[in-house]
Protein backbone atom coordinates (compact mmCIF):
# COMPACT_ATOMS: atom_id res chain seq x y z
CA UNK A 1 0.00 0.00 0.00
CA UNK A 2 2.87 2.35 0.79
CA UNK A 3 4.23 1.87 -2.76
CA UNK A 4 0.95 3.17 -4.23
CA UNK A 5 0.86 6.17 -1.93
CA UNK A 6 4.46 7.14 -2.77
CA UNK A 7 4.10 6.62 -6.51
CA UNK A 8 0.57 7.86 -7.16
CA UNK A 9 1.70 10.39 -9.76
CA UNK A 10 3.42 7.68 -11.80
CA UNK A 11 0.34 5.48 -11.53
CA UNK A 12 -1.92 8.33 -12.70
CA UNK A 13 0.35 9.03 -15.70
CA UNK A 14 0.58 5.36 -16.67
CA UNK A 15 -3.17 4.94 -16.25
CA UNK A 16 -3.83 8.01 -18.41
CA UNK A 17 -1.58 6.68 -21.16
CA UNK A 18 -3.34 3.33 -21.11
CA UNK A 19 -6.77 4.93 -21.10
CA UNK A 20 -6.27 7.68 -23.69
CA UNK A 21 -3.21 7.00 -25.84
CA UNK A 22 -3.52 3.27 -26.56
CA UNK A 23 -6.97 3.49 -28.19
CA UNK A 24 -5.69 6.18 -30.57
CA UNK A 25 -2.70 3.99 -31.44
CA UNK A 26 -5.13 1.24 -32.50
CA UNK A 27 -7.08 3.74 -34.62
CA UNK A 28 -3.87 5.03 -36.21
CA UNK A 29 -2.72 1.47 -36.96
CA UNK A 30 -6.10 0.59 -38.49
CA UNK A 31 -5.98 3.65 -40.74
CA UNK A 32 -2.40 2.95 -41.82
CA UNK A 33 -3.30 -0.66 -42.71
CA UNK A 34 -6.36 0.48 -44.65
CA UNK A 35 -4.36 3.12 -46.57
CA UNK A 36 -1.83 0.44 -47.51
CA UNK A 37 -4.55 -1.97 -48.67
CA UNK A 38 -6.33 0.74 -50.68
CA UNK A 39 -3.04 1.67 -52.36
CA UNK A 40 -1.76 -1.86 -53.07
CA UNK A 41 -4.80 -4.15 -53.15
CA UNK A 42 -6.48 -5.62 -56.22
CA UNK A 43 -9.76 -3.99 -57.23
CA UNK A 44 -12.93 -6.09 -57.18
CA UNK A 45 -16.65 -5.58 -56.88
CA UNK A 46 -18.57 -6.67 -53.80
CA UNK A 47 -22.18 -6.76 -52.70
CA UNK A 48 -23.02 -5.57 -49.21
CA UNK A 49 -24.95 -8.40 -47.56
CA UNK A 50 -25.12 -7.04 -44.02
CA UNK A 51 -24.24 -3.87 -42.11
CA UNK A 52 -24.04 -3.78 -38.31
CA UNK A 53 -22.94 -0.83 -36.23
CA UNK A 54 -20.11 -1.80 -33.90
CA UNK A 55 -21.04 0.70 -31.23
CA UNK A 56 -17.82 2.69 -31.67
CA UNK A 57 -18.28 6.35 -32.61
CA UNK A 58 -15.29 8.62 -32.94
CA UNK A 59 -15.72 12.38 -33.15
CA UNK A 60 -13.13 14.16 -35.23
CA UNK A 61 -12.66 17.69 -36.47
CA UNK A 62 -9.68 16.94 -38.68
CA UNK A 63 -9.95 18.66 -42.06
CA UNK A 64 -7.99 15.77 -43.57
CA UNK A 65 -10.79 13.40 -42.59
CA UNK A 66 -13.49 15.80 -43.69
CA UNK A 67 -14.48 16.45 -40.08
CA UNK A 68 -17.53 15.04 -38.33
CA UNK A 69 -18.17 11.82 -36.51
CA UNK A 70 -17.02 8.40 -37.66
CA UNK A 71 -18.93 5.23 -36.87
CA UNK A 72 -17.49 1.74 -36.65
CA UNK A 73 -19.34 -0.86 -38.73
CA UNK A 74 -19.08 -4.60 -39.33
CA UNK A 75 -19.75 -5.55 -42.94
CA UNK A 76 -20.57 -8.89 -44.51
CA UNK A 77 -19.61 -8.72 -48.18
CA UNK A 78 -19.82 -11.05 -51.14
CA UNK A 79 -16.68 -10.36 -53.17
CA UNK A 80 -16.59 -10.98 -56.93
CA UNK A 81 -12.88 -11.19 -57.84
CA UNK A 82 -11.99 -10.85 -61.50
CA UNK A 83 -11.59 -14.35 -62.92
CA UNK A 84 -12.44 -16.04 -59.61
CA UNK A 85 -15.36 -17.49 -57.69
CA UNK A 86 -17.44 -15.19 -55.45
CA UNK A 87 -16.83 -15.58 -51.73
CA UNK A 88 -18.07 -14.01 -48.50
CA UNK A 89 -15.91 -12.05 -46.12
CA UNK A 90 -16.49 -10.13 -42.90
CA UNK A 91 -14.64 -6.86 -42.45
CA UNK A 92 -14.70 -3.82 -40.19
CA UNK A 93 -14.61 -0.23 -41.29
CA UNK A 94 -15.02 3.30 -40.01
CA UNK A 95 -17.43 5.52 -41.91
CA UNK A 96 -18.48 9.11 -41.66
CA UNK A 97 -22.07 9.18 -40.50
CA UNK A 98 -23.05 10.78 -43.83
CA UNK A 99 -21.44 7.89 -45.76
CA UNK A 100 -23.17 5.36 -43.51
CA UNK A 101 -26.54 6.76 -44.55
CA UNK A 102 -25.63 6.22 -48.23
CA UNK A 103 -25.00 2.47 -48.10
CA UNK A 104 -27.43 -0.40 -47.73
CA UNK A 105 -27.55 -4.18 -48.07
CA UNK A 106 -27.72 -5.24 -51.72
CA UNK A 107 -25.59 -2.32 -52.86
CA UNK A 108 -22.49 -2.96 -55.00
CA UNK A 109 -19.23 -1.31 -53.89
CA UNK A 110 -15.63 -1.34 -55.04
CA UNK A 111 -13.23 -3.14 -52.71
CA UNK A 112 -9.50 -3.68 -52.59
CA UNK A 113 -8.39 -7.22 -51.88
CA UNK A 114 -5.05 -8.20 -50.37
CA UNK A 115 -3.39 -10.42 -53.02
CA UNK A 116 -1.76 -12.51 -50.25
CA UNK A 117 -4.89 -12.84 -48.09
CA UNK A 118 -8.23 -12.66 -49.94
CA UNK A 119 -10.08 -12.48 -46.60
CA UNK A 120 -8.50 -9.06 -46.02
CA UNK A 121 -10.55 -6.47 -47.91
CA UNK A 122 -11.22 -2.75 -47.65
CA UNK A 123 -14.15 -0.94 -49.17
CA UNK A 124 -12.98 1.85 -51.46
CA UNK A 125 -15.76 4.35 -50.83
CA UNK A 126 -14.08 7.00 -52.99
CA UNK A 127 -14.29 4.69 -56.04
CA UNK A 128 -17.78 3.47 -55.08
CA UNK A 129 -19.19 7.02 -54.88
CA UNK A 130 -18.07 8.07 -58.36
Amino acid sequence: MEFFLQNWIILVVVGSVLLFVLPWLFVWRYRANKRDLLANGRSAQAKILEIKASGLTIGTSSSRDGGGSMRGVNLLLEVYPEGGQPYQVKTRDQLHLLDLSRIAPGMMVTVKVDPNNPQRVAVDFTASNQ
